[in-house]
């Protein structure tokens, strides 16, 4: 499998990537690169559910992103929709609730005490560019 490839999303709702069998996480990095654009809508950049809880870990909203862990939700007055192309990184660990996003390289913001000793349940299912709903 080679690493060197490229997911393009058309802005169709169809349009989506999906990945299983993710580990029982107490720390989590999460890196992509993101052009839009997009004024009308929140996005998602990544979500993974597990059983009956929605959207258990997400990352969404070009305007204002927000992490979603265990159905509380951090905004971090960080927009990216700009019609630039950004690299996105956000860091969670669960032994300080710490979590920072960082776009292009640089740290925009930071908190502490967000799901402070909490774990996201392994056997979900992450899907890059849409969010998720438990029906």
């Amino acid at each position: 499998l080679s690493l060197d490839y490229d997911l393009i999303f058309s802005g169709d709702t169809a349009d989506y990537g999906e990945a299983l069998d993710i580990p029982k996480l107490s720390s989590f990095t999460m890196c992509v690169w993101l052009e839009t654009q997009d004024a009308n809508h929140q996005g998602t950049i990544f979500s993974y559910t597990v059983a009956d809880q929605s959207n258990t870990l997400a990352v969404y909203d070009y305007k204002n992103v927000k992490l979603v862990i265990n159905g509380e939700t951090k905004r971090t007055d960080v927009s990216i929709n700009d019609a630039n192309w950004h690299h996105v990184c956000l860091t969670w660990h669960n032994n300080d609730g710490r979590c920072q996003l960082y776009i292009d390289g640089e740290q925009q913001t930071e908190a502490s005490d967000f799901q402070t000793d909490a774990t996201v349940d392994e056997g979900g299912t992450m899907i890059l560019g849409k969010y998720q709903y438990f029906c």
